[in-house]
């Protein structure tokens, strides 16, 4: 818990989330205004990388996505050669592309990075999957989508972010959700060579 002055009040930064001094919730207009203040433009800048991606973190679960994207692409640069916090940003920073609307550019950053590292987690692919949803890429989208549920075989049940994009493509599709998910599973198991 995070204590925080603003405006001659006192506030905490309470599981993501801002509270007052009697730990209830503020109002999403205040809490956008707190979040400012909080996530300044360049505290990041200061960050080792493991502070730097729990603060990235923090930024998306405050849903402050421009400056998380900032903090995100600086960090992609400075660590660059550091293929573990590759594989831990990415999926950020498409998720956070996809909240700013701006889904080509989670596909692009995916593409760019993956082509460089061997980034390959359910998180990202289904981030990714996500994102060619939105531009209404299916048959990408279920590749993606093939990539995730194979990273998390061992539960055979796809992820509550994985199970909505599923939902997502059967409805565009015309397809029962029940459908959907036997076609990518049972292609999932057929298709060893994605």
């Amino acid at each position: 818990m995070e204590k925080i002055e603003f405006e001659g009040e006192i506030y905490y930064f309470l599981n993501n989330t801002f509270v007052d001094q009697t730990f209830c919730r503020v109002s999403d207009e205040l809490s956008k205004k707190l979040a400012n203040n909080y996530f300044k433009k360049d505290d990041y800048l200061a960050l080792n990388k493991d502070e730097l991606l729990e603060y990235v973190k923090k930024m998306k679960e405050a849903e402050q996505f421009s400056a998380c994207r900032d903090a995100c692409l600086y960090g992609l640069k400075n660590y660059e050669n550091d293929e573990e916090f590759i594989k831990k940003i990415l999926p950020i920073i498409t998720s956070v592309y996809r909240a700013l609307k701006q889904p080509s550019l989670a596909i692009s950053v995916a593409q760019n990075y993956t082509d460089l590292y061997k980034c390959d987690s359910a998180p990202l692919w289904t981030s990714v999957s996500a994102a060619f949803c939105d531009v209404g890429d299916y048959n990408s989208c279920l590749k993606f989508i093939k990539l995730a549920i194979k990273k998390q075989r061992q539960t055979k049940t796809p992820s509550p972010e994985l199970a909505e994009v599923l939902k997502r493509v059967a409805k565009s599709l015309n397809m029962t959700n029940e459908e959907i998910k036997k076609y990518v599973l049972k292609n999932a198991d057929e298709d060893e060579d994605l």
